[in-house]
């Protein structure tokens, strides 16, 4: 599965995603992800879309859970950890949530 994080172009090939938030970091243009102080950051203009596309060995591959407790994990995704070493990131327990109001 492949993500786009602040698209604006449909696709008839994808499909938009709305209420997802990144827990522990904030993600920039390019599914760039950074640190930040907040404790989540809101994912704007997320499309999803499905094709065979090689994984970068550089990419960071992050769980996406149905709620903010992490009991039920959805499928992952891959981001660019940009200038942060992916063990960062994992120590932080960074993870995208798809529904914030319950649980």
């Amino acid at each position: 599965m492949h993500i786009e994080v602040g698209a604006i172009d449909d696709h008839p090939d994808t499909f938009r995603v709305e209420g997802l938030r990144l827990m522990g970091a904030a993600c920039k243009k390019k599914n760039k992800l950074e640190i930040v102080d907040e404790v989540s950051t809101d994912l704007r203009n997320v499309t999803l879309s499905w094709f065979r596309e090689a994984s970068s060995p550089d990419n960071i591959t992050l769980p996406v859970y149905l709620y903010r407790d992490r009991k039920n994990l959805l499928f992952t995704l891959d981001f660019d950890p940009g200038d942060i070493q992916k063990t960062s990131l994992y120590e932080r327990s960074v993870a995208v949530t798809s529904n914030n109001s319950l649980s």
